[in-house]
Parts: structure tokens; sequence; C-alpha cells
């Protein structure tokens, strides 16, 4: 009995694939794969460089978090540059601190007389330690501070 199938090999003369079919297979499907391949050191370079801007990001939010929390009269508010210990991270923090007068003409209430101003313009400097590849990162921040 003869088989009927419409697709049959053995009939036709053919037998499988031939070994440069497979080569040009398996060319192609390497050069895919490397293509792939070349992205993730790039990948990883670039989720270095966010994770550090990310810590940078959250250590000068901190430090803004807590200067906007003391008081109008406290030492790390006064005009000048101010510097914090770096934490356990390695990361550094400077800030700068200007006295600025919005409004001249408004009235100063009792027992805040003061000639600084009535508003503290605060800019955070967030410096990291230099990464794997040798680049200095840093990230300034900047906030306001109006007189209680």
């Amino acid at each position: 009995m003869k088989n009927s199938f419409p697709f049959d090999r053995k009939e036709s003369g053919e037998c499988g694939t031939s070994l440069l079919e497979t080569l040009v297979a398996l060319t192609i499907l390497m050069i895919g794969t490397v293509g792939v391949l070349t992205l993730f050191p790039l990948s990883m370079k670039l989720t270095s460089a966010q994770r550090e801007y990310s810590l940078l990001n959250n250590r000068a939010r901190d430090m803004a978090e807590v200067l906007l929390a003391v008081p109008w009269t406290d030492p790390e508010l006064c005009a000048g540059n101010h510097r914090a210990d770096p934490g356990d991270d390695h990361i550094g923090v400077v800030w700068k601190v200007e006295d600025r007068v919005i409004d001249s003409l408004s009235p100063t209430p009792p027992g805040r007389e003061s000639t600084g101003g009535n508003l503290k313009v605060i800019a955070i400097t967030a410096v990291g330690r230099a990464g794997t590849n040798g680049v200095h990162r840093d990230l300034t921040l900047v906030v306001m501070k109006g007189r209680d």
C-alpha cells in the first residue's frame, strides 16, 4: 500500500536539510543573539548611573526636609556655606543659604525683627564619590523657606 501524503519527501528525492541550510539558519540565529547581547553592558551602565542619581536625590531631599523643619534662627540656616558629614553611603552634602527680601513693604511681626530678610533660599548639593568608571556625580536641589 502506498502512502498518499502530499509532502512525502522520500518520493521527491529529498531526505532532510542540507549542511548549507543548517549553517545559514545558525548564522541568522547567531547574528540575532549577538545583537541582543550587545545591549546588556549598556543597560548595566545606565542602570548603575540612575541608581547613583537616585541615591543623590534621596540624600538631598532628606537634607531639605531637615532644613525646612528647623526654626528660622537655627545656625544651620544662617547665610553662608554649610557642610554635613557623609553618611554610610559616602554621599557628602553641602548647602548654601541666602537671605532674600520678597516684600519689603509688608510689616514684620512683633518679635521677629531681623535685617536678614523674609525668605531663605537653600541650594543643597549632594556629592557622590567617583564610581567604578571614575565619573564624579553631583545633584543640586534648591528649596525656599519663608519666615514662620
